[in-house]
């Protein structure tokens, strides 16, 4: 659409400056297109309307150029926004692939301290039974063994 828009500008314009062309060999006293008087309004009123002509080409352009400048810049900005889309799309797509194996890990993991902890326990109760099983081996004090210590290396001095 903006292109029929720049086409009929261009156009408009090519006649508006046909007819300028044209009238300025008569000083704006007629209106001149393409070699045909179109009419003959007198000096100041046929200035007045070369001007108006000229001024409506120019905003013609004007809006024709801007109405295709904003439709490029539109489609520049729905390109970068469907862009953006699928970006966040494949990071929600990882984000939910990392959870699921973080759940598989979190079962994996699970089922590990289960078997690490029933391993324990069957360790455990085997040294229970273990000193259960096990007579006890009394030890003699520190000062008690100190003594027989002492009193034996006495005893050795007193046999010299």
């Amino acid at each position: 659409m903006p292109v029929v828009l720049i086409v009929i500008a261009l156009a408009w314009a090519g006649l508006v400056l046909a007819t300028v062309i044209g009238s300025a060999s008569t000083g704006g006293a007629s209106i001149v297109a393409f070699d045909r008087e179109l009419t003959t309004p007198g000096t100041p009123e046929g200035v007045w309307i070369l001007c108006a002509l000229a001024v409506s080409a120019g905003l013609l352009l004007a809006w024709a150029f801007g109405s295709w400048n904003r439709r490029r810049h539109r489609a520049r900005l729905s390109a970068e926004l469907d862009e953006r889309w699928a970006l966040r799309s494949h990071e929600a797509t990882a984000e939910e692939a990392r959870g699921r194996l973080l759940e598989s890990r979190e079962r994996e993991l699970d089922e590990v301290i289960w078997t690490l902890t029933a391993q324990r326990d069957a360790l455990l109760e085997e040294i229970a039974e273990l000193r259960a099983n096990t007579p006890v081996v009394e030890i003699p004090e520190a000062e008690e063994l100190r003594v027989d210590v002492v009193e034996a290396a006495e005893g050795s001095d007193r046999a010299n």
